[in-house]
């Protein structure tokens, strides 16, 4: 019995032992996943050009320091997380603006990627965003990449509580992707701030995906949006109830909008027509109950919504001054059949669980505004109501164009289903065959869904007079390139600083408003671009820059004019005086640019740029306008050469300048004599030498009639043709 015992014991170790020994045999252990991106360096894309704007423009509080995060700083994988969540908290990687970001990281060595990590932080009511995606890209090369995995968080985007919360974006074991390099993508609303990013793998084993190529799937426009139906220059204009405000804030004249609807002389006489359309929003937003009707603000109320509807459409003042103004350019012009088109600014219907709107169906009963159904109920009675007092009103002179989305940016809080939400109030506006206008913030969230959310026109708001600490002019040049990738026109905003030529920032805000029209002069908004133009109220500046018989103010609201008319042209000149040089002899020369009123205050720093040296002769050229010339031995005649001026967006027509050369009798041994025996005038040359080396010498390429330099605007004067004839 013992024996039996024994021998049962023995033959179960020796059948456990064969059955552990041969599977530790046969499989080895899974590759263990690391973090392996842990202290590598990284570069970071922006989804838009940020260089003179927002994130990437140097701090004014902290100097040497950006708006965002350097990258050098290695925050996102030093293996460290913030030691809490305070927005002052040095360990996070502060993201600002500018629609996403892709984090770029080169590996030591090729791995299978496995997934993801991003630590991150959310707080709404702060500006604290999350991303509605994280996408993981891979690739061998750096160049060709392919899309591993998408993690959809839109689900935890919504809501609008002012505490913030850690977040931890997790996607591990989402597959294994070769890569060399390794990409993460994600949305940049306002602010987002992340501490940490992981990126998991193991060696390669062989079970690797294959490789797809990614293409990107998404609509670009690749052109501005150039307007609807007629409408391309649209003022905007305020009307509504007064609030703190005199009453003539909210009520224009005929006076007043003679201005808006025609071109109007120095002498007060009509020359032509001026903008295409105008919109009227509410003053401040604010209502008759107190309300405001700005999208978070207070519960709607039908009555503060009627009240507007009737101050846009009074018989005196706004739409009925307007009215008869344009019988006054239409009759000054002899264009007859010419009309403005209205466009109007709808409040927002904040959803209110427990107030009344309003009756609005006349059936004696009270709707509300609870959920998103009932919202489209009170946008659908707005718009029924405002096309019922145009029809009553029976205008002349003035078509419905359609109406706006009054927010400036889609919230993050309403979450994905706002942009459904829009997508159904665009489908109400088209049902009365009007059209869709939305005119939001810089790189505003929702920039790229233009499409899904129904809109025919959008303007962006470059923002220049409110930010002018966190920008620089040179924002254009990749504000631009955002435009057109994604179908947008611009709005020009003029400060009302404009309006009182004794106000210490007068010249200032003139200045800025020039860096509009000539950066759309120079980069093709002028004419390729559908244009809004913000204002002041009572009733804006361009009346009080029209009242202006001279001076700066009439300036700019003659080349406002222009620049509706594509007729624009930077107000800056070239002049050259006489030059006489005799042949083999050293000759120093200037040419000048010439600037009056705005021209001076154009932006930048204006140069000259030689586009064609002197053909008998060396020649050294300075931006300045500089020259040192020499005629070669013998040569009799005319020689010439050509310049551009410039600066950022602003290039002029070639200019020819004009030497007159001659023999000269014995001009070489002539030359030596006053050489040696004349230190003074040597020491002259020598200096003007130097300030020609030092001022730039420049003979940029020349490309089909187009200058190359600088970049940007070539095209702009391709095709131009030389100015001939000495001046």
């Amino acid at each position: 019995m013992k024996k039996s015992k024994l021998l049962k014991r023995f033959l179960l170790s020796m059948l456990t032992a064969s059955f552990i020994i041969p599977i530790g045999a046969m499989a080895d252990s899974p590759p263990a996943e690391e973090n392996i991106v842990k202290n590598l360096p990284y570069t970071v894309e922006t989804g838009v050009d940020l260089s003179y704007n927002y994130g990437l423009y140097p701090n004014p509080d902290k100097p040497g320091e950006l708006q965002e995060t350097k990258p050098e700083l290695g925050k996102l994988t030093d293996g460290k997380t913030a030691s809490n969540v305070a927005f002052s908290n040095d360990g996070w990687h502060k993201f600002l603006r500018g629609l996403s970001r892709t984090i770029i990281f080169e590996l030591p060595e090729e791995k299978a990627v496995t997934g993801f990590k991003v630590y991150t932080v959310k707080n709404n009511h702060a500006g604290l965003q999350l991303s509605n995606y994280y996408d993981l890209y891979v690739s061998e090369n750096g160049a060709d990449w392919m899309l591993a995995y998408s993690y959809d968080n839109s689900h935890q985007t919504a809501g609008n509580d002012d505490k913030t919360v850690r977040t931890i974006i997790s996607a591990l074991n989402v597959g294994r992707f070769k890569a060399k390099y390794v990409k993460i993508k994600f949305r940049v609303e306002v602010n987002t701030f992340i501490d940490e990013i992981e990126v998991f793998g193991t060696d390669i084993d062989g079970t690797e995906a294959p490789f797809v190529k990614y293409v990107d799937p998404f609509n670009y426009k690749n052109a501005y949006n150039p307007g609807i139906e007629g409408m391309r220059d649209l003022v905007l204009l305020y009307c509504g109830y007064k609030g703190d405000y005199d009453k003539s804030y909210v009520e224009n004249t005929e006076e007043e909008m003679l201005y808006y609807c025609g071109y109007v002389s120095p002498n007060g006489a009509i020359l032509d027509t001026m903008f295409d359309s105008f919109m009227f929003s509410a003053l401040s937003n604010k209502l008759p109950s107190g309300r405001y009707c700005g999208q978070g603000g207070d519960p709607p109320l039908m009555s503060d919504w009627q009240f507007f509807i009737d101050s846009i459409f009074d018989e005196e003042f706004n739409c009925g001054a307007i009215e008869r103004a344009l019988d006054k350019v239409k009759q000054a012009t002899s264009k007859s059949d010419y009309t403005m088109q209205l466009v109007i600014n709808m409040p927002y219907p904040n959803i209110s669980p427990n107030k009344p709107f309003g009756d609005i169906d006349g059936d004696g009963k009270e709707e509300y505004c609870r959920n998103k159904e009932e919202q489209l109920k009170i946008y659908a009675w707005f718009m029924d109501a405002v096309i019922s007092k145009m029809e009553q009103r029976n205008y002349k002179n003035i078509r419905l164009g359609g109406f706006y989305w009054e927010p400036e940016s889609i919230k993050t809080s309403l979450g994905e289903e706002e942009y459904a939400f829009i997508g159904k109030v665009a489908d109400l506006i088209h049902e009365r065959n009007v059209n869709f206008f939305w005119i939001p913030i810089l790189y505003a969230n929702g920039m790229d869904k233009l499409e899904e959310m129904g809109f025919d026109v959008a303007m962006m708001q470059p923002d220049l007079p409110w930010n002018s600490q966190y920008m620089k002019y040179e924002m254009f040049y990749g504000m631009s390139e955002a435009l057109k990738k994604y179908g947008f026109g611009i709005e020009m905003e003029i400060h009302w600083n404009v309006n009182n030529p004794s106000h210490e920032n007068f010249n200032s805000r003139v200045r800025e408003f020039y860096a509009y029209l000539d950066a759309c002069y120079a980069l093709g908004m002028m004419e390729g671009a559908s244009h809004s133009y913000y204002q002041s109220a009572n009733p804006g500046s361009f009346y009080y820059l029209g009242k202006a018989v001279a001076g700066l103010q009439r300036e700019l609201y003659d080349d406002t004019y222009a620049f509706i008319k594509h007729m624009y042209k930077p107000r800056i000149t070239i002049s050259a005086k006489e030059q006489n040089a005799v042949a083999g002899e050293k000759f120093y020369g200037y040419a000048s640019v010439k600037m009056n009123y705005n021209s001076r205050i154009a932006h930048g720093d204006v140069y000259l740029e030689l586009v064609d040296p002197p053909k008998h002769g060396t020649f050294e050229f300075a931006k300045s306008g500089d020259f040192a010339y020499t005629a070669e031995a013998g040569f009799e005649g005319v020689d010439s050469f050509t310049v551009v001026a410039r600066n950022e967006f602003v290039l002029t027509q070639p200019y020819e300048v004009e030497i007159n050369v001659t023999k000269g009798e014995g001009n070489e041994s002539s030359q030596e004599e006053t050489t040696g025996e004349n230190n003074e005038s040597q020491s002259q040359s020598t200096e003007k030498d130097k300030n020609i080396a030092n001022n730039g010498f420049v003979i940029p390429a020349i490309i089909g009639g187009a200058v190359i330099a600088g970049g940007g605007i070539a095209t702009a004067v391709a095709g131009r043709k030389k100015k001939k004839g000495k001046k």
